[in-house]
Protein backbone atom coordinates (compact mmCIF):
# COMPACT_ATOMS: atom_id res chain seq x y z
CA UNK A 1 0.00 0.00 0.00
CA UNK A 2 1.54 3.51 -1.43
CA UNK A 3 1.87 5.71 1.83
CA UNK A 4 2.22 9.24 1.67
CA UNK A 5 2.84 10.94 4.89
CA UNK A 6 5.68 10.83 7.25
CA UNK A 7 5.63 8.34 9.51
CA UNK A 8 7.78 7.77 12.65
CA UNK A 9 8.69 4.44 14.67
CA UNK A 10 10.56 3.76 17.52
CA UNK A 11 12.50 0.75 18.28
CA UNK A 12 14.00 -0.46 21.68
CA UNK A 13 17.25 -2.51 21.81
CA UNK A 14 17.38 -5.00 25.07
CA UNK A 15 19.19 -3.14 28.21
CA UNK A 16 22.87 -4.64 28.55
CA UNK A 17 22.38 -5.24 32.08
CA UNK A 18 19.31 -7.62 32.20
CA UNK A 19 19.26 -7.27 36.52
CA UNK A 20 18.34 -3.47 35.95
CA UNK A 21 15.26 -2.35 35.15
CA UNK A 22 14.36 -0.40 31.91
CA UNK A 23 12.91 3.14 32.57
CA UNK A 24 11.06 2.81 29.30
CA UNK A 25 7.75 1.26 29.11
CA UNK A 26 5.40 0.49 25.75
CA UNK A 27 2.33 2.32 25.76
CA UNK A 28 0.17 0.03 23.68
CA UNK A 29 -3.44 1.25 22.15
CA UNK A 30 -6.40 -0.09 20.68
CA UNK A 31 -7.77 0.57 16.97
CA UNK A 32 -9.58 -0.40 14.49
CA UNK A 33 -7.55 -1.93 11.25
CA UNK A 34 -8.02 -0.57 8.21
CA UNK A 35 -8.47 -3.44 6.57
CA UNK A 36 -10.37 -5.93 8.25
CA UNK A 37 -12.46 -3.83 10.54
CA UNK A 38 -11.30 -6.01 13.98
CA UNK A 39 -10.23 -4.26 17.13
CA UNK A 40 -6.36 -5.09 17.78
CA UNK A 41 -4.07 -3.40 19.90
CA UNK A 42 -1.14 -1.88 18.24
CA UNK A 43 2.06 -0.43 20.30
CA UNK A 44 2.26 3.19 19.37
CA UNK A 45 3.81 5.09 22.35
CA UNK A 46 6.80 4.95 25.37
CA UNK A 47 6.29 6.14 28.92
CA UNK A 48 9.72 7.38 30.03
CA UNK A 49 9.91 6.93 33.82
CA UNK A 50 12.42 9.59 35.49
CA UNK A 51 12.84 9.57 38.95
CA UNK A 52 13.42 12.95 40.73
CA UNK A 53 13.76 14.87 37.16
CA UNK A 54 12.26 18.75 37.75
CA UNK A 55 10.08 19.41 34.70
CA UNK A 56 7.52 21.90 33.13
CA UNK A 57 4.23 21.74 33.80
CA UNK A 58 2.40 22.01 30.89
CA UNK A 59 -0.13 24.37 31.61
CA UNK A 60 1.56 27.28 34.06
CA UNK A 61 4.96 26.72 32.56
CA UNK A 62 6.34 26.32 35.91
CA UNK A 63 8.34 23.65 37.31
CA UNK A 64 6.33 20.60 38.44
CA UNK A 65 8.37 18.21 40.76
CA UNK A 66 5.58 15.48 41.17
CA UNK A 67 5.77 14.83 37.21
CA UNK A 68 7.60 11.47 37.31
CA UNK A 69 7.16 10.30 33.38
CA UNK A 70 7.02 11.43 29.77
CA UNK A 71 4.89 10.16 27.23
CA UNK A 72 5.92 10.18 23.34
CA UNK A 73 3.76 9.15 20.53
CA UNK A 74 4.74 7.25 17.31
CA UNK A 75 3.00 5.47 14.87
CA UNK A 76 4.54 2.13 15.96
CA UNK A 77 6.41 1.00 18.68
CA UNK A 78 9.23 -2.12 18.41
CA UNK A 79 10.01 -3.41 21.85
CA UNK A 80 13.27 -4.98 22.52
CA UNK A 81 12.27 -8.61 21.72
CA UNK A 82 10.89 -8.01 18.30
CA UNK A 83 12.85 -9.14 15.09
CA UNK A 84 14.44 -7.99 12.06
CA UNK A 85 11.73 -9.68 10.13
CA UNK A 86 9.05 -7.80 12.36
CA UNK A 87 10.37 -4.41 12.09
CA UNK A 88 10.70 -4.76 7.92
CA UNK A 89 7.31 -6.07 7.74
CA UNK A 90 5.69 -3.06 9.53
CA UNK A 91 8.02 -0.45 8.85
CA UNK A 92 10.12 -0.39 5.95
CA UNK A 93 7.74 -2.94 3.62
CA UNK A 94 5.32 -0.53 2.89
CA UNK A 95 7.88 2.18 2.06
CA UNK A 96 9.41 -0.81 -0.39
CA UNK A 97 5.85 -0.93 -1.95
CA UNK A 98 5.20 2.45 -2.71
CA UNK A 99 8.95 2.48 -4.20
CA UNK A 100 8.12 -0.34 -6.66
CA UNK A 101 4.70 1.53 -6.99
CA UNK A 102 6.68 4.65 -9.06
CA UNK A 103 6.70 6.82 -5.93
CA UNK A 104 10.08 8.16 -4.31
CA UNK A 105 10.54 7.03 -1.11
CA UNK A 106 12.83 7.56 1.91
CA UNK A 107 13.59 5.81 5.11
CA UNK A 108 16.04 6.85 7.67
CA UNK A 109 17.43 5.62 11.16
CA UNK A 110 17.91 8.18 13.67
CA UNK A 111 19.29 8.04 17.09
CA UNK A 112 22.15 8.03 19.67
CA UNK A 113 25.41 6.05 19.45
CA UNK A 114 24.85 2.36 20.38
CA UNK A 115 21.37 2.57 19.71
CA UNK A 116 20.82 0.06 17.12
CA UNK A 117 20.54 2.34 13.85
CA UNK A 118 23.25 0.57 11.79
CA UNK A 119 21.91 -2.99 13.02
CA UNK A 120 18.88 -2.08 11.86
CA UNK A 121 19.45 -0.50 8.50
CA UNK A 122 21.91 -2.73 7.33
CA UNK A 123 21.84 -6.32 10.16
CA UNK A 124 24.55 -7.99 11.75
CA UNK A 125 26.09 -11.74 11.09
CA UNK A 126 23.28 -14.23 10.98
CA UNK A 127 21.13 -14.36 7.78
CA UNK A 128 18.18 -13.79 10.75
CA UNK A 129 19.84 -10.93 11.18
CA UNK A 130 19.67 -9.12 7.64
CA UNK A 131 18.44 -5.26 7.88
CA UNK A 132 16.67 -3.38 6.03
CA UNK A 133 18.55 -2.33 2.91
CA UNK A 134 19.53 -6.24 1.96
CA UNK A 135 15.36 -7.35 2.92
CA UNK A 136 14.89 -4.30 0.68
CA UNK A 137 16.51 -5.60 -2.23
CA UNK A 138 15.51 -9.17 -2.14
CA UNK A 139 12.31 -7.37 -2.02
CA UNK A 140 12.80 -5.68 -5.22
CA UNK A 141 14.05 -7.81 -7.36
CA UNK A 142 10.96 -11.00 -6.25
CA UNK A 143 8.76 -7.91 -7.44
CA UNK A 144 11.28 -8.14 -11.02
CA UNK A 145 10.86 -11.54 -11.25
CA UNK A 146 7.32 -11.83 -10.56
CA UNK A 147 6.54 -8.90 -13.72
CA UNK A 148 9.55 -9.57 -16.00
CA UNK A 149 6.54 -11.08 -18.68
CA UNK A 150 4.91 -7.75 -18.63
CA UNK A 151 7.44 -4.91 -17.99
CA UNK A 152 11.34 -4.04 -18.49
CA UNK A 153 12.71 -3.24 -15.18
CA UNK A 154 16.59 -1.70 -14.70
CA UNK A 155 18.07 -1.75 -11.05
CA UNK A 156 20.83 1.24 -10.13
CA UNK A 157 22.64 1.32 -6.67
CA UNK A 158 24.89 4.39 -5.71
CA UNK A 159 25.98 4.66 -1.81
CA UNK A 160 27.75 7.71 -0.87
CA UNK A 161 29.06 9.06 2.96
CA UNK A 162 29.16 12.54 4.33
CA UNK A 163 31.57 12.86 7.10
CA UNK A 164 32.85 16.21 8.11
CA UNK A 165 30.51 18.30 5.93
CA UNK A 166 32.08 16.40 2.59
CA UNK A 167 30.78 14.17 0.28
CA UNK A 168 32.18 10.33 -0.57
CA UNK A 169 31.73 7.84 -2.93
CA UNK A 170 31.83 5.06 -0.79
CA UNK A 171 31.39 2.84 -3.88
CA UNK A 172 34.85 4.46 -5.71
CA UNK A 173 37.42 1.43 -6.13
CA UNK A 174 40.52 3.22 -5.04
CA UNK A 175 39.60 3.84 -1.48
CA UNK A 176 41.00 0.57 -0.23
CA UNK A 177 44.32 1.73 -0.77
CA UNK A 178 43.75 5.58 -0.17
CA UNK A 179 44.03 7.51 3.10
CA UNK A 180 40.35 9.30 3.67
CA UNK A 181 42.12 12.52 2.77
CA UNK A 182 42.86 11.13 -0.87
CA UNK A 183 39.45 10.31 -1.43
CA UNK A 184 37.99 12.64 -4.18
CA UNK A 185 34.98 14.34 -2.65
CA UNK A 186 31.72 14.30 -4.49
CA UNK A 187 30.74 18.15 -6.00
CA UNK A 188 27.17 19.22 -5.32
CA UNK A 189 25.43 20.71 -8.18
CA UNK A 190 22.17 22.83 -8.39
CA UNK A 191 20.87 23.48 -11.92
CA UNK A 192 18.75 25.85 -13.94
CA UNK A 193 15.47 23.36 -12.76
CA UNK A 194 16.43 23.44 -9.09
CA UNK A 195 18.00 19.94 -9.47
CA UNK A 196 20.66 18.61 -7.28
CA UNK A 197 22.86 16.93 -9.29
CA UNK A 198 26.14 14.64 -7.51
CA UNK A 199 28.98 14.84 -9.86
CA UNK A 200 31.69 12.65 -8.89
CA UNK A 201 28.95 9.75 -7.45
CA UNK A 202 29.09 6.64 -9.05
CA UNK A 203 26.21 4.58 -9.81
CA UNK A 204 25.74 0.76 -11.03
CA UNK A 205 23.40 -1.12 -12.38
CA UNK A 206 22.57 -3.94 -10.52
CA UNK A 207 21.09 -6.62 -12.59
CA UNK A 208 20.42 -9.14 -10.03
CA UNK A 209 19.80 -9.45 -6.17
CA UNK A 210 23.86 -10.98 -5.11
CA UNK A 211 25.11 -7.74 -7.54
CA UNK A 212 23.61 -5.10 -5.01
CA UNK A 213 24.40 -7.07 -2.45
CA UNK A 214 28.01 -6.85 -3.46
CA UNK A 215 27.79 -2.97 -3.64
CA UNK A 216 26.20 -2.81 -0.31
CA UNK A 217 29.29 -4.66 1.25
CA UNK A 218 32.06 -2.82 -0.42
CA UNK A 219 30.34 0.40 0.79
CA UNK A 220 30.26 -1.34 4.04
CA UNK A 221 33.64 -1.86 4.12
CA UNK A 222 34.88 1.89 2.99
CA UNK A 223 32.86 3.45 5.59
CA UNK A 224 34.55 5.64 7.47
CA UNK A 225 34.94 5.15 11.85
CA UNK A 226 36.18 7.05 14.23
CA UNK A 227 36.45 7.05 17.75
CA UNK A 228 33.58 8.76 20.66
CA UNK A 229 33.56 8.68 24.10
CA UNK A 230 30.77 6.39 23.61
CA UNK A 231 31.76 3.29 21.56
CA UNK A 232 34.76 2.88 19.80
CA UNK A 233 33.49 1.35 16.79
CA UNK A 234 31.27 3.88 16.49
CA UNK A 235 30.41 5.09 13.37
CA UNK A 236 30.87 9.07 12.33
CA UNK A 237 29.74 9.59 8.85
CA UNK A 238 26.11 9.49 7.56
CA UNK A 239 25.53 7.08 4.90
CA UNK A 240 22.99 7.04 1.86
CA UNK A 241 22.03 3.93 0.29
CA UNK A 242 20.15 4.68 -2.94
CA UNK A 243 18.16 2.52 -5.40
CA UNK A 244 16.89 3.99 -8.80
CA UNK A 245 14.07 1.84 -10.12
CA UNK A 246 13.57 2.28 -13.83
CA UNK A 247 10.06 0.19 -15.23
CA UNK A 248 8.74 0.11 -18.99
CA UNK A 249 5.24 -1.73 -20.09
CA UNK A 250 6.61 -3.78 -22.88
CA UNK A 251 3.44 -2.51 -24.76
CA UNK A 252 4.57 0.96 -24.12
CA UNK A 253 7.36 3.22 -24.53
CA UNK A 254 6.67 5.46 -21.44
CA UNK A 255 9.39 5.08 -18.58
CA UNK A 256 8.85 5.21 -15.04
CA UNK A 257 11.52 6.01 -12.89
CA UNK A 258 11.45 6.23 -9.07
CA UNK A 259 14.54 6.35 -6.25
CA UNK A 260 14.60 5.02 -2.61
CA UNK A 261 16.90 6.54 -0.30
CA UNK A 262 17.78 4.36 2.82
CA UNK A 263 19.78 6.04 5.28
CA UNK A 264 22.42 5.50 8.35
CA UNK A 265 22.68 8.56 10.19
CA UNK A 266 25.36 8.92 12.87
CA UNK A 267 24.87 9.16 16.08
CA UNK A 268 22.86 12.01 17.30
CA UNK A 269 24.93 12.55 20.48
CA UNK A 270 26.85 16.16 20.68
Amino acid sequence: MVRFRCQVYARLRPVRNPDIESPVRVVVSTEDDDESGVRRRVPRGLEVSLPGRRALDHDSGAPDNHQRAHRFAYDRVFGPNKSQAHVYKHCAAPVVDSFVAGYNATLFAYGQTGSGKTFTVTGGTRFADRGIIPRALSDVFAHIERHSAESAFSVFVSYLEVYNESVYDLLCPDHAHLPIEKWPKVEMREDRSGRLNLRGLRVYEARAEDDALHLLFLGNAHRMTAETPMNRASSRSHCVFTLTLEQRRLDSDVVRSSKLHLVDLAGSER
